[in-house]
């Protein structure tokens, strides 16, 4: 589960470096690479957060179900 937000941090990363690198040469790529850091890390968290919740979530409905079995 935290690959996914690894993932999604990195990408988000390498996105923003691009935008960067492209719109202003290489001081953008650096701007870039930080302000990637930044919203890869707010995305990272809450797509952790959320499949998490969503895994909680299924695992209560699935011991409900067996109770009702």
């Amino acid at each position: 589960m935290e690959s996914v937000g690894v993932a999604i941090f990195n990408g988000t990363v390498l996105y923003y470096a691009i935008m960067g690198l492209f719109e202003s040469g290489i001081d953008g790529l650096f701007v870039g690479i930080f302000k990637g850091m930044g919203w890869g890390f707010v995305y990272g968290v809450s797509a952790v957060v959320f499949l998490g919740t969503f895994m909680l979530l299924y695992t209560i409905y699935q011991g409900v179900q067996d109770l009702f079995k």
